[in-house]
Parts: C-alpha cells; sequence; structure tokens
C-alpha cells in the first residue's frame, strides 16, 4: 500500500492540510493589507515589519526545534506547531479590543509568537512525507501534493477568503478566521494520528500484510513487530543520528563550505533571491491592484490568490520536468518569464492584469520545486542535513530583506504602489544571471539531467575529515534497503 498512488494522494493531501495552517497565517496581514489599512492605518512598510519580524524570529528556531522533535515525536511536535500559531493568530485578533487606538505593538506581538510554530511545521509535514514514503518510486509525489496543498489552500484561500470575510461580514471575525483554521489542523492531525495507529495493528503483522510503521514516535510501538525494511530504516537512521551527534554543527559548517561546490552556493543564493521574492510580491500585490490597477479590495485579493492556486498545478509540472529533464533550463525559462511579467505591469502596458498574475503564478508553481530539486543535486552526500539547513536560513535571510525594502521603496516614493514591481524586475534578472552561470559552470549537465531512479544517484560526496575537493561520482545517497527492500512492499496497481 505505501507505494500505491492513491494512498499516496490521500496521505500526503491529508499532512498538506495540516500543514497550511501556517501559510494561511502568514498570508493573514497581505490579505488583510486594505482592510488593516483603511481601519488602523497600517502602512504597507508597517507591513513589511510585521512580515521581517515572522522570519527574522523564525530563523534560529528549526535546529533548536530539532531536538524537540526527536525527543517527543512529529505528532506532538506538529501540536505544539499549532498552537503556536493559533496563540500568536489570537493575540493579532486581540489587538484592536486590547489597544483600540494603537494596535499596531500587538500586531507585532502576535506575529513573533505565530513564527515559533510557522518556522518549524512544514518540517515537521515533509518529515512525516520522508518517513512514509522516502526510498520508494512515491516519495517526489508525495512532496509536489503536500506543497501543492498547503501552497494552495494556505495561501490561497488566505487571500480568497479574508478580505472578503472583513467586506461582507466583519474584519473582527476574519481577524479570529485564523484562530478557527488552526482548529481545522490540528483536526487533520487527529486524522493522520488515526491512520498511522491503525497500521500498527499487531494483526496486519502477523497476517504479513503490509503494515507500514512509520516511526513517528521515539517512544512508540514494538521494534521487534516492525518489518525487515523498517527495521533497517531505524538502524540506518539510529547510526546517522548517532554519527551527526557527534558532530558540532559548527564542524559541519566548515564541512560544507569547504566541500560545497560552487554550484551549491550559486543555487543556495538564486533560493535566497527567487523565492523571497514569491512571497514578498504576493503580500504587496493587493496594495499595488487596488491603488494602481483600481480594483476593489476583494478583487485585488482574488488576483493575488492566483499567485497560490496555480500552485495546484505543481506535482503534474514536477513530474513532467522530472521526465523530460532540462531542469535548470526550465528554472531559466520561468525566472525570465516572470521578471517580464512584472515588468510589464510596472510599464503599464495594455495587457489584462488577472492574465499577467496568472502567467507568474504558473512560473512560481514551476520555480519553488525546481529550485529544491536543484540545490539537492549539489549538496555533498554525506551533508545533506546541513545543506539543506542552510536552504532554510537562505529563505528566511531573503525575506528578512525583501519585505522591509519593499515597504521603504513604497513609502520613500510617496505611496506609489507600482515602485515594487521594478524591484521585483531586478530581482529575478539576478536569479536569471545566477541561472546562466549555474549553466556555464555545470561542465557534466547534471543539473540538467533526467535521474533515474530520482534518489539513487548523487553527484557531490564530501570525505569527512578530509581536505579533498569535492567530485562528481555515482554514490548511494540511502542505505541499501531502498532497494533492496523495495519488493517487500506490493507493486502498484495503478
Amino acid at each position: 500500500m505505501r507505494e500505491s498512488l492513491s494512498w499516496t494522494l490521500t496521505l500526503s493531501a491529508i499532512i498538506g492540510g495540516f500543514m497550511s495552517c501556517a501559510f494561511y497565517n502568514y498570508h493573514a496581514p497581505g490579505a488583510l493589507s486594505l482592510s488593516l489599512q483603511k481601519a488602523y492605518g497600517v502602512s504597507a512598510y508597517e507591513l513589511g515589519v510585521m512580515l521581517l519580524l515572522y522570519s527574522l524570529v523564525a530563523a534560529p528556531i528549526p535546529p533548536v526545534i530539532g531536538a524537540f522533535m526527536d525527543k517527543f515525536g512529529l505528532k506532538v511536535a506538529g501540536l505544539v506547531a499549532v498552537l503556536w500559531i493559533a496563540t500568536g493568530a489570537a493575540i493579532f485578533a486581540i489587538a484592536p479590543d486590547l489597544a483600540s487606538s494603537d494596535p499596531l505593538p500587538l500586531f507585532y506581538v502576535g506575529r513573533v509568537v505565530m513564527s515559533v510554530g510557522g518556522s518549524y511545521i512544514p518540517t515537521v509535514g515533509q518529515s512525516m512525507s520522508t518517513q512514509w514514503f522516502g526510498g520508494t518510486s512515491r516519495e517526489t509525489t508525495s512532496m509536489g501534493v503536500i506543497q501543492a496543498v498547503s501552497q494552495a489552500i494556505g495561501s490561497g484561500l488566505s487571500f480568497t477568503t479574508l478580505e472578503a470575510i472583513a467586506r461582507y461580514g466583519s474584519l473582527f471575525i476574519a481577524l479570529w478566521s485564523g484562530v478557527f483554521y488552526c482548529a481545522v489542523s490540528a483536526a487533520l492531525l487527529g486524522v493522520y494520528a488515526l491512520l498511522e495507529q491503525a497500521y500498527y495493528d499487531p494483526n496486519d503483522h502477523a497476517a504479513g500484510a503490509d503494515a507500514h510503521t512509520p516511526l513517528l514516535s521515539a517512544t512508540g510501538g514494538d521494534r521487534t513487530e516492525y518489518d525487515a525494511v523498517a527495521k533497517k530504516r531505524y538502524v540506518a537512521a539510529t547510526a546517522a543520528a548517532e554519527e551527526a551527534s557527534a558532530i558540532d554543527a559548527l564542524a559541519g559548517m566548515r564541512r560544507l563550505v569547504e566541500c560545497a561546490p560552487a554550484l551549491y552556493w550559486l543555487q543556495l543564493s538564486y533560493i535566497c533571491v527567487v523565492v523571497s521574492l514569491i512571497y514578498t510580491a504576493a503580500n504587496f500585490a493587493p496594495y499595488f491592484l487596488h491603488y494602481d490597477r483600481g480594483m476593489s479590495f476583494t478583487q485585488a485579493n482574488n488576483v493575488t490568490s492566483l499567485f497560490y492556486w496555480f500552485y495546484l498545478l505543481s506535482p503534474v509540472m514536477g513530474a513532467w520536468v522530472d521526465r523530460v529533464g532540462h531542469h535548470l533550463t526550465v528554472q531559466l525559462s520561468a525566472t525570465a518569464v516572470g521578471s517580464t511579467c512584472f515588468l510589464l505591469l510596472y510599464l503599464d502596458a495594455p495587457i489584462s492584469a488577472i492574465f499577467l498574475v496568472s502567467i507568474t503564478g504558473i512560473c512560481f508553481a514551476l520555480l519553488e520545486p525546481i529550485a529544491y530539486t536543484l540545490i539537492a543535486r549539489t549538496i555533498p552526500e554525506n551533508l545533506v542535513a546541513t545543506g539543506f539547513g542552510m536552504v532554510q536560513t537562505s529563505v528566511n535571510m531573503g525575506l528578512c530583506i525583501a519585505p522591509p525594502v519593499v515597504g521603504i521603496l513604497i513609502k520613500g516614493t510617496g505611496d506609489d504602489y507600482n515602485t515594487p514591481n521594478i524591484f521585483y524586475v531586478a530581482l529575478l534578472t539576478v536569479g536569471s544571471c545566477i541561472c546562466v552561470l549555474l549553466a556555464a559552470l555545470d561542465h557534466s549537465g547534471h543539473l540538467n539531467r533526467v535521474m533515474e531512479p530520482a534518489l539513487s544517484n548523487h553527484p557531490v560526496r564530501c570525505d569527512a575529515g578530509n581536505d579533498t575537493q569535492p567530485m562528481l561520482q555515482t554514490a548511494p545517497l540511502l542505505p541499501d534497503y531502498a532497494t533492496s527492500g523495495a519488493s517487500s512492499f506490493p507493486s502498484d496497481p495503478l
């Protein structure tokens, strides 16, 4: 069942729905930017500060939370994350009642509290996916579905519903919607827990069925009941954890600096510039669409939501790119097209803003998953955790810089909400130049190559403790159970 397409889609959608509360609440100030400006005088600059505080606090959280996740398991960590987000959303919602004359300081406090849970809930969801589908042919599919659901449902629904609720209901209800959404996420986490519990049925093990044991709790389950594949996974994970615990984090960073190829640092820079732009552009888009293009509050938010609804296409488009290859070429092309769309918006070209935003949304839906796929191909094989930790740090760094810069640009130009579009053009142009450099340095063409199977080979390895240079080679990314145990699972009837 683990490799069944229907099971993969169902479980991944539940995990994505659970994660979506983080994205829904992250975008709430941007989705309500026009109403907050009208009711409490919150400016674009102050919106930028809200986004800055969220990312600034979130940056150091994941490494600390990692120990908590290891000790209490993913379900407990996920529930605590939802509670942090709900608490921050409640502080944000109650701010106008506690300080009606100037709720801005409490808005800031709510964002800081919210960021604690929001910073690591995506890691919880991605870890759930990895432990269910890691080493199978469905791992990439699962990650794609989780990203599509969490982004489209969380981010898209935030822009689609919040302003409409404020307009046709009340701003009070809209502000409290984030708390209600967290209750839905907690319920989905409960559904997930029930599904996990169902697969610990001893009768399934006795019958020799494919009972999955996801290793989600450090204290849960009798290890003797695990099937052979799960046992190998547990042994491998334990050995990796013991080895990792013996290595100081700073030493891991030093090894990454020494061993990671230039391709890694270039792609990391691309993610910092472009992925942070995706979130920044969406949060400030309602201002531009309302004041510059004359759309109503609700219409401006509905159009902005197109940035994220197209994420529902990510699994399909990602599967297509995986099939044909040319990941770097697609990344460059999508970056250039997105830059052109923002330039046309800035020049007020006689083209529908809805059309241009839609094309940009399609580009964004392609760019983010491809960017993470390419960075995975450049991280040294035995420094994957450290390498991906740097990825999260780079995204937070970008989100600490881009939103405040946009707020300053709008404030400095006398509330000219069109100015940020040329800033987005500049950032995407930098991203395009990085892609060109990547293509020039990728002499082996690895970044455009079709990987068959996707996770069976890794191009870069760092020899721990040695001063050797990074080398391109074929090296197993996963322990041998990834292939030797594959036959223990029934083939996908679909």
